[in-house]
């Protein structure tokens, strides 16, 4: 450390992480420096770097994953057994949560695990950090690595921080410092009275433009083959923001350049540098990069972000329905927003691409996340769709030449009409603060948390409880709030704390299965006729609009390039679509296929889902047959009698020579899902012709018959025959 520092003679600059980590030159605890003020600028990421700091990631590679693997197998497997299959198939992306019960039983074994490991590169650092509060954490175990993380980070271990007499925390993009609470122990009245500039107005120019919106042949393939594409002559950078490296295999089928960690900052500095020839792609990063002036004009948003840690994508599972959950996508999306422009004279165009993520941003329901200056460029944005529109003929107007003028109005010929029209609109904004408050609930579970692990287990579960009996919850967040008084009932009454769980599954099917009392519950059709329900299915929606955006949603998530639970989501959203009952017994049960749907009486289809298979892989191995003629098994056990088609979901027909299937299972392959959500999709957009008091039997009836949606189609058109090699 700088003597110059320690005796408060200079300023010291340096990464959040050289200060949050467990070897931190800081010092930690009693032996922390003592720092009279601190400054964290862009504190909203420096929370995710402090978290990693407390999140120990085993890879598989190291004999600790699977020392740690066999403790939990039984167990893992109960939580869902073809998901685990998955795990020991080694697919990155599954994963299951340790159930807190058996975490809590073995957390001496799995600290003696990692004590014996401790001088490993992957483990020392947080096992200085987290060696005395291991039976405190949380565990997820994929098919790629094992995380353990405590529910709260204990952030006063790193005492410069924590007791530091002034803590500074700055950020420009987002609108929400409630996380604050939970990440960095920050009271909640500092958070609710932050230091503004008062009278701020807007920031730079943001022309956000929704292709899909203008015509539905604008969708996200499209416009990557459109914009991502290299180009000698730009005199710009095109930037494309993703959530996954999955997501960025069509930009590199058109030769983009796609980063990674280790090459990152070296190719933000060759487009600083000019160099502006290949569009760069951006993997599951929306903070900590400046993209200014030249070196982005063109953003592309591309797809929902989600969560990179295993924690915060099981707390996404279960909380959907979430005021939390919302908002920390709304953030990342705002980040990535942020990225291009950065000062008062910076100016961008912002391509938003990705069903999921459209659907998002159009949620009536969801604008509230968003800041008043961004809700106001969405709105700029549905403005110029709607203009575009006008006087357009889809039968013979170049679609996409519309979206490019648009772009070359703000980037190229810099157009005084479009630049008048922004400033009137943007200075309409900044007029009524937002009215969403979520600093009680994030209090609320951080003093909850405290006394658990202060060993007040009934004054935890009190604080919860008080709060509960509030009312107005979503069901499914009833049901996390009943796991999490059931975790801290656990040690004091086992019997008590089981029961809970019960009650929490049975709100919440996203949750832990409990450790006993539980009977799956079969699906079946009630007596209503399938058109009835497509019927009822588009009376929810209320509107064609809002009925359209669910459709689209449906429609994108279709995709062998979406991920797993997503995709068997989307399945399980167009089997309702259509009229069926659904259900997915991995996910809500535990056990069983990936997607169930009811076609008639005693007549099911059963879906294996493996759309993450690369396409480069031409066999179906023996693990993926193992696993559906499981899942077979279990229908033949819970559906006695009743006649079902197996059908597993990959983009090979083609069996190894050491699997096999038990059953006369048929594969979906990529040409039949698109043929499938194609005629979904036409099906649904020709019943807009139609008055929704209008809608008959019959011609439901007949447009099922005219786009093969009828159940001899749905069965028997879109699937192949396996071959056995």
């Amino acid at each position: 450390m700088p003597v110059e520092f320690l005796n408060s003679g200079r300023i010291l600059i340096c990464h959040v992480q050289k200060m949050f980590n467990g070897f931190t030159k800081f010092g930690l605890n009693k032996e922390s420096v003592d720092v009279g003020g601190l400054i964290l600028d862009d504190s909203h990421a420096c929370i995710d770097s402090i978290k990693d700091a407390f999140t120990l990631k085993i890879p598989r590679e190291i004999q600790a994953y699977t020392d740690i693997l066999e403790i939990f197998e039984e167990d893992l497997e109960r939580q869902g057994r073809g998901t685990f299959f998955e795990i020991n198939a080694e697919e990155a992306s599954s994963f299951l949560p340790v159930p807190y019960w058996t975490w809590i039983e073995n957390a001496d074994r799995v600290t003696d695990i990692l004590a014996r490991h401790r001088d490993q590169e992957e483990i020392k650092f947080q096992w200085r950090l987290l060696k005395n509060i291991v039976g405190d954490c949380q565990c997820y175990i994929s098919g790629a690595y094992i995380e353990i993380s405590p529910y709260v980070n204990p952030i006063q271990q790193f005492g410069s921080f924590d007791k530091a007499t002034h803590r500074i925390l700055m950020s420009a993009t987002t609108m929400n410092d409630s996380f604050f609470i939970k990440g960095l122990n920050i009271g909640k009245s500092a958070v609710k009275n932050p230091l503004t500039v008062k009278n701020e107005r807007w920031s730079g120019e943001k022309m956000i433009l929704i292709p899909y919106l203008i015509h539905e042949s604008l969708g996200r393939i499209a416009v990557i083959n459109q914009y991502a594409r290299p180009n000698t002559s730009k005199n710009f950078g095109i930037v494309s923001l993703v959530p996954s490296f999955k997501h960025s295999r069509p930009y590199a089928e058109q030769g983009c350049t796609i980063s990674n960690h280790n090459t990152i900052d070296q190719e933000i500095q060759e487009l600083k540098n000019g160099h502006f020839e290949k569009p760069l792609v951006i993997a599951n990063r929306y903070d900590g990069i400046d993209l200014p002036d030249a070196t982005c004009r063109l953003l592309i948003l591309d797809s929902k972000p989600y969560s990179e840690s295993l924690s915060d994508k099981y707390e996404e599972q279960c909380r959907e329905e979430s005021n939390l959950t919302n908002i920390k996508i709304a953030q990342k999306i705002e980040q990535g927003l942020g990225r291009s422009v950065r000062g008062q004279k910076d100016y961008s165009v912002i391509v938003i691409i990705g069903g999921d993520l459209v659907n998002f941003i159009r949620k009536p329901q969801n604008e509230k996340y968003f800041s008043l200056q961004t809700k106001r460029q969405i709105q700029i944005g549905y403005e110029i769709a709607e203009l575009a529109k006008e006087d357009v003929d889809p039968e013979t107007t170049d679609m996409m030449k519309i979206v490019t003028d648009l772009i070359r109005q703000c980037i190229t010929s810099r157009d005084l009409k479009w630049k008048r029209f922004y400033e009137e609109r943007m200075d309409e904004a900044l007029q009524t603060p937002s009215v969403l408050d979520i600093t009680d609930i994030l209090e609320m579970e951080k003093i909850a948390e405290d006394f658990n692990l202060n060993g007040m287990h009934s004054e935890a579960c009190n604080v919860i409880q008080e709060y509960v009996n509030r009312g107005n919850l979503p069901i499914s967040e009833y049901g996390w709030y009943l796991q999490m008084m059931a975790r801290f009932k656990y040690v004091q009454n086992k019997t008590e704390s089981n029961t809970m769980q019960i009650g929490a599954f049975k709100k919440n099917r996203q949750l832990l299965k409990p450790a006993e009392g539980f009977t799956y519950k079969k699906i079946s059709l009630i007596n209503i006729s399938r058109v009835s329900k497509i019927r009822e299915f588009i009376r929810e929606h209320g509107n064609y609009e809002a009925l359209h955006a669910k459709i689209l949603d449906i429609y994108a998530s279709l995709s062998f390039e979406e991920i797993a639970d997503h995709f068997e989501e989307a399945v399980d959203n167009l089997g309702t679509a259509l009229g069926f009952e659904t259900q997915r017994p991995d996910k809500e049960s535990k056990e069983g296929p990936d997607n169930l749907w009811a076609l008639a009486e005693n007549d099911y289809l059963l879906f294996e889902c493996k759309n993450e298979v690369e396409d480069k892989r031409e066999e179906i191995n023996k693990s993926e047959t193992g696993q559906i003629n499981t899942s077979c098994g279990w229908f033949k056990n819970n559906y006695s009698g009743a006649t079902f088609k197996p059908v597993m979901v990959i983009n090979t027909k083609n069996i190894s020579k050491q699997g096999a299937f038990n059953f006369e299972v048929e594969i979906l392959r990529k040409s039949g899902l698109k043929s499938l959500r194609n005629n979904f999709k036409s099906f649904y957009d020709a019943l807009q012709k139609y008055d929704l008091d209008g809608l008959t039997d019959s011609l439901i009836q007949e447009q099922l018959l005219l786009y093969k949606l009828d159940n001899s189609s749905i069965k028997g058109k879109y699937t192949d025959k396996p071959y056995q090699r």
